[in-house]
């Protein structure tokens, strides 16, 4: 954290804070230390409170998702380890040896968070699962939990990686404020031939872990879709649109 001497607005608040840190646009834990080992990654200015607010929200909604991949993900073993040592156990589930015993507790307390945001899977409704996680193959459904997570945590963390990018986008440092509106979603179904007609418009950048695709109309340029596809599972779209144009959708 240093002084805000340039003025600089946090990308998430548009406060312009006395103290200014910088937040990675795609979250630094997030990346595979093996498939992302020596990438460069960017970060966007953000006060305090929302690197901090934001950062708890996404280690709280990355452990969940880790441990909803399939079993056959290639990152599903290096993703659940770190799960594991969250709650302070090794991929056996035996305590971490180099713990105090205060750490211990707190990570404990941790796993039963974690725990407590599961239910049993019965009765479940395939079609209300969270594109791009399911049921694990090879176990059967009733012996299975499913996560239930609040969509407010889901749209802030996707808004915060697609505010991120947005602002290091070609080194433009552009801030999402008025009159242009940020909304995400999660489709269901892109292999439709729409969505795969906007997927082909949209140049492709990879950092070894996530895919990170952009689009717009020549017309619009400060109305880009965003098409992020984090741990080669979890789809963000991120559409930016002029305020008077999306109040006419």
């Amino acid at each position: 954290m240093a002084k805000n001497t340039k003025k600089q607005k946090c990308v998430h608040c548009l406060k312009v804070p006395e103290e200014i840190t910088f937040d990675h646009a795609i979250p630094k834990s997030w990346y595979s230390k093996i498939t992302s080992k020596d990438v460069h990654k960017p970060k966007a200015p953000a006060c305090l409170e929302c690197n901090q607010k934001l950062g708890r929200q996404e280690k709280f909604l990355s452990h969940i998702m880790w441990m909803c991949m399939p079993e056959t993900h290639p990152l599903r073993e290096e993703l659940a380890a770190r799960v594991y040592r969250a709650c302070g156990m090794g991929r056996d589930g035996k305590p971490l040896p180099e713990l105090s015993d205060k750490e211990r507790e707190e990570r404990m307390k941790y796993a039963k968070r974690l725990l407590s945001s599961t239910r049993p899977s019965s009765g479940i409704d395939e079609k209300n699962l969270f594109p791009g996680f399911g049921f694990h193959a090879g176990y059967p459904k009733e012996i299975q939990r499913a996560t239930f997570i609040p969509e407010n945590l889901v749209s802030e963390v996707a808004s915060k990686v697609v505010k991120g990018i947005e602002y290091i986008q070609k080194g433009s440092q552009r801030y999402i404020e008025t009159p242009y509106q940020l909304h995400v979603f999660f489709p269901k179904n892109t292999e439709s031939p729409s969505f795969q007609e906007i997927r082909a418009k949209c140049s492709i950048f990879s950092d070894g872990t996530n895919t990170i695709q952009r689009g717009a109309d020549p017309k619009k340029p400060l109305e880009p879709i965003y098409i992020i596809r984090l741990w080669n599972q979890w789809e963000i779209w991120g559409v930016i649109m002029h305020e008077e144009r999306y109040k006419k959708l």
